[in-house]
């Protein structure tokens, strides 16, 4: 299964969470370093005729491309890639893989393989090593070389089978959109860079049919499209805020309307078919409580969507494809109890490329063959997380101080314990997830316990309720936060003089209200939350980030002298913008900082290893300054 999901940025932490000390029987402390591991194996990707499939797996600190034969079970072809990892691959055809690579010290290409003369072509090459400003050249027609940024693959072209179109662009404010031949390397252009567009949307045939943009402020939308192949480019403004009225998603199998989803309902969002030419919108599923998180996609070849996702109390999805939800419902009561998200599958649908995970298992890639009923395990992408028993999670609701239900998430550690301590970690506005989270996980393996409260603001419950929090940031977000810790204490599930909050980015705003309001906390984890006297310091963020409507009353020179909280502050050296913990320390209260450097422009492998060692000290702190346990 392959989703397009609603992403206002990706953030490690989980959005707000609470952790309680318990006595633990005999579970393993998952180490620290777990948390950061790089995937061992990449997604696998089947075959279309489903004879193969293929993915990028870590063995012993070698990066491989990996090949198995899915009658036999075989290994039919690994190829080392030294220096080199694998973010993705797609097969082009039966006898053609097209593998993204990135280089240990920085740098992308696009490399074609050929599995049965096991020979590379290289489509692409980087000559820059500077993150998101790399340039790639391919060769052109007249022998010169062409400097572009390969972004990602817009369409396999599955009519044409010497090319591939690739969105590129010259700049991290506009793209274009380049057709590669697998067998030279060489390019020609299809659509010409536009400003401020982020992404090309392609029909079944390959032909670009829309684009999606975000203008120079990173709050307008729009949209571009086109009447018919060939016509101008028009504009459909999209209006502001976290997606705009409309998200635009992929292709509609009929021409001349594109899927994506209606952001302008009040309420929760909903799956539309949109004519941009007439403004006619055709409804094809709403929840009536829940956001979708995106389509669904099981075919690389292609790109019209199966099913719906989103999640209740665990992960759902509406079909719009009787035959895949038949299907789906067969793997589901063969894997019970378990999110089975369908990556790839051949073209007559009898192999499945399949990623299995729960609330307590990191997940498992397995080939489920359904001519011969068989699942095999393909590999794990995090092998490093056995050994640890992990703990389950499940939602509960309350009522916020004006009546509206506030929904969360509690994972319980293994034990009997008496009433334990609590830790609260906030982050950006993720609504809580039941998948298997290696964060959370940390905590309960230690004798923490952790709930995850979806204050208002959180994405997931529909415009109105997201916006509440844009506004409200200390009268509706930092209330039902306190509101739901109440809850928690008044149950007897944590104790009430044991209360961690962490606080990240958006989350870190709301830590900070949440302090200043209440002394119910006896400890703050501050990570890398950006501040200025005044406002949230918005020099650093992109369109997902801070609001500046959320934090107009944000004036630290009067919330700082109300909390009396003992701190840990987190930063990376160059991030920090208000010392916050020179303040806290001011007032009398115990305020430690942990720094790490962070040179982007570096290995990027460096730098996490910096952060690692940093986000390690400051579990330690935690640890001391709040044990999991009291003899």
């Amino acid at each position: 299964m392959h989703a397009n999901p609603i992403r206002p940025g990706l953030r490690f932490l989980v959005p707000l969470c609470c952790l309680l000390a318990v006595v633990l029987s005999g579970a393993t402390p998952l180490p620290v370093a777990r948390l950061f591991d790089l995937p061992a194996v990449s997604p696998p990707k089947v075959s279309p005729n489903g004879q193969l499939v293929a993915f990028g797996g870590n063995f012993k600190g070698v990066h491989h491309l990996v090949l198995i034969d899915t009658g036999t079970l075989k290994d039919v072809g690994s190829v080392p890639l030294k220096d080199f990892s694998i973010l993705d691959v797609w097969w082009k055809a039966d006898d053609s893989v097209l593998v993204l690579l990135e280089r240990e010290l920085g740098g992308q290409e696009l490399r074609n393989y050929h599995p049965q003369t096991r020979k590379f072509v290289r489509l692409t090459a980087e000559n820059s090593r500077f993150g998101n400003l790399y340039s790639l050249t391919t060769p052109g027609i007249d022998g010169r070389t062409t400097s572009w940024r390969m972004i990602d693959i817009v369409s396999l072209l599955p009519q044409d089978p010497e090319h591939v179109l690739v969105r590129t662009g010259v700049s991290s404010n506009s793209c274009a959109a380049r057709r590669i031949n697998i067998r030279t390397g060489s390019s020609d252009l299809v659509e010409p860079k536009q400003s401020y567009v982020r992404q090309w949307i392609a029909d079944r045939d390959g032909r670009v049919v829309a684009a999606k943009g975000l203008d120079y402020t990173h709050k307008v939308h729009f949209m571009l499209w086109r009447a018919a192949p060939g016509s101008p480019w028009q504009r459909l403004e999209l209006g502001t805020g976290d997606f705009g009225s409309f998200l635009p998603l992929a292709a509609h199998p009929e021409p001349g309307r594109i899927l994506g989803l209606d952001q302008a309902l009040p309420g929760p969002n909903a799956l539309i078919a949109l004519n941009p030419a007439t403004g006619e919108k055709e409804v094809l599923f709403q929840h009536p409580e829940l956001d979708l998180d995106g389509i669904v996609f099981w075919d690389q070849q292609d790109p019209q969507p199966v099913a719906v996702a989103y999640e209740a109390e665990q992960p759902s999805l509406h079909f719009l494809d009787e035959t895949a939800a038949r299907i789906q419902a067969g793997l589901d009561e063969s894997l019970p109890d378990r999110r089975n998200q369908v990556y790839s599958r051949s073209l007559d649908l009898g192999m499945l490329a399949v990623y299995s995970v729960s609330s307590t298992s990191p997940g498992k890639y397995l080939l489920f063959d359904r001519r011969n009923r068989r699942i095999s395990l393909l590999g794990e992408p995090y092998p490093g997380l056995k050994g640890s028993e992990f703990s389950p999670s499940a939602p509960f609701a309350f009522k916020s101080h004006d009546g509206l239900v506030v929904r969360g998430r509690f994972w319980t550690p293994p034990g009997n314990p008496p009433k334990p301590a609590l830790v609260v970690i906030a982050d950006e506005r993720q609504r809580a997830r039941a998948d298997f989270n290696p964060e959370v996980q940390f905590y309960t393996t230690r004798g923490y316990a952790v709930a995850q409260i979806d204050y208002r603001g959180t994405y997931g419950y529909g415009r109105a309720f997201r916006e509440a929090g844009d506004t409200g940031l200390a009268a509706t977000s930092a209330d039902d936060l306190i509101k739901g810790v109440e809850l928690l204490v008044n149950r007897g599930l944590v104790d009430g003089n044991r209360v961690a909050l962490h606080g990240r980015d958006w989350g870190g705003l709301v830590a900070i209200y949440a302090l200043a309001k209440s002394d119910r906390f006896a400890l703050w984890l501050n990570y890398s939350t950006k501040t200025t006297w005044n406002s949230a310091d918005t020099s650093y963020t992109s369109e997902w980030s801070v609001d500046r409507r959320a934090v107009e009353a944000l004036d630290l020179k009067t919330l700082l002298p109300r909390i009396k909280t003992p701190s840990i502050h987190l930063y990376a050296k160059s991030g920090i913008s208000v010392l916050l913990h020179q303040h806290i320390r001011g007032q009398g209260a115990k305020a430690d900082l942990v720094t790490f450097e962070a040179n982007w422009a570096a290995d990027s492998e460096v730098v996490g290893r910096r952060e690692l060692e940093a986000r390690t000290k400051m579990a330690e702190l935690l640890l001391q300054r709040m044990p999991a346990r009291i003899d």
